[in-house]
């Protein structure tokens, strides 16, 4: 296992059923610390073409928190509700993807945030080819899947962070990503494409994350 952060972009295995053998063998790490509880969906499919695909948000630009940024589906865990629960609800709710379309799933470490929330990704598999997206408008402004391979290079961005933590982005195609959700992303770009554990939780967040 490895904390180490690889800035270039890994090779991919080329066998799907290596991003599940990978995600079984994962020894997570849950989060020692007290805070408002989370969960995010890597939700993956088969693309038509046969890799995996899942889909990022462009959150809307009415949200109080957070409008504007670039996210998985998810939100708050409700009372009474698992990290899986609200993944596939927050899921149905915002893109209108079946709760009954997922067939297994598997956590992520849970990631810290500067303003307090523990965020607990859960990556929900099906082997139905990749829904239709239908985006809430009132939370979501865009959404597109993203395949495996484009989860590219990670860079520095020092500069944009104030505290003492590392702060990198992670390019998705032809976006630009940064912590939470880049971190989350460099976790899973590292295990499902190259079967590696990077760890994650002092990967910094800009201010403008948080702030």
């Amino acid at each position: 296992m490895s904390g180490r952060v690889d800035a270039a972009q890994p090779e991919p295995s080329g066998d799907l059923h290596d991003v599940e053998r990978a995600l079984r063998a994962f020894q997570r790490v849950p989060t020692r610390e007290s805070g408002k509880s989370a969960a995010v969906a890597i939700a993956l499919a088969p693309a038509a073409d046969g890799t995996w695909c899942f889909p990022l948000t462009l959150r809307s630009s009415g949200l109080r928190a957070h409008a504007g940024q670039y996210a998985l589906p998810g939100g708050r865990i409700s009372p009474g509700e698992s990290p899986l629960e609200a993944a596939v609800r927050e899921t149905e709710e915002e893109l209108g993807l079946a709760a009954e379309s997922w067939q297994r799933h598997y956590l992520l470490d849970d990631y810290l945030t500067r303003s307090g929330h523990v965020i607990t990704p859960v990556v929900l598999l099906t082997d139905r080819p990749a829904a239709q997206l239908q985006p809430d408008p009132g939370e979501v402004a865009d959404a597109f899947y993203v395949r495996l391979g484009e989860l590219g290079a990670v860079e520095p961005r020092a500069a944009y962070d104030d505290s003492a933590n590392r702060a990198f982005a992670i390019h998705v195609g032809p976006l630009v990503i940064f912590a939470p959700t880049g971190a989350l992303l460099l976790q899973f770009r590292d295990l499902a494409i190259a079967g590696k554990t990077t760890r994650v939780q002092d990967v910094g967040e800009p201010v403008f994350a948080w702030a």
